[in-house]
């Protein structure tokens, strides 16, 4: 207990510390955004005029914050690393799909499926062209996966977390709901 506090506080306090140096970062300066009377993204006063002044201008963007910290190569490396991984992510939900689909409906031919989730997946961002639109598509998202979650817990309420297959196999009576203790002996500890 007292290895995971500590590797608990260890992290906080280094999540603590990287949060005030990316703050810095985006703020334009090493002082504290308390020090400016304005907003660093409006303020009258070039950066690095005078000691009232930012240092720097303020970065408002992640290619802004990766061309900063790696500069421009690094950065170009960056992008391409980054948009090859969400290029990948993307093939694989989409063959993921399409084969799960077509598992569910084996006469429709496995193309189409490809089709219908590329344009499912791909219409929202072309539709909703803000970032405020598209924010309010992620929390139909999570409220979706709650939804999920929560009928799967109803479902092993009402129905039983075991088939009756299974159930007249380990000998439990025939009235619904089946259920059974979960038995953690052979789940390892490491």
């Amino acid at each position: 207990a007292a290895g995971g506090s500590t590797c608990l506080i260890v992290f906080g306090f280094f999540a603590w510390r990287t949060t005030l140096l990316i703050g810095q970062e985006l703020n334009g300066d090493p002082r504290p955004s308390a020090f400016f009377d304005d907003s660093p993204f409006k303020s009258p006063v070039p950066a690095g005029s005078s000691s009232a002044a930012r240092m720097y201008p303020p970065i408002k963007s992640f290619p802004e914050i990766a061309r900063n910290a790696f500069g421009s190569v690094g950065c170009l490396i960056l992008s391409v690393i980054l948009y090859f991984e969400l290029f990948s992510c993307i093939c694989i939900f989409f063959v993921t799909m399409g084969d799960h689909l077509h598992q569910l409906f084996p006469d429709i031919p496995i193309v189409i499926f490809m089709i219908l989730v590329a344009t499912v997946s791909v219409a929202p961002a072309i539709l909703l062209r803000t970032p405020t639109l598209l924010s309010y598509l992620s929390m139909v998202g999570t409220v979706a996966t709650v939804c999920v979650c929560l009928s799967v817990a109803l479902s092993a309420l009402v129905e039983g977390d075991m088939t009756a297959v299974l159930a007249s196999k380990k000998g439990i009576e025939d009235t619904l709901p089946h259920h059974i203790l979960l038995n953690t002996s052979g789940i390892s500890l490491s």
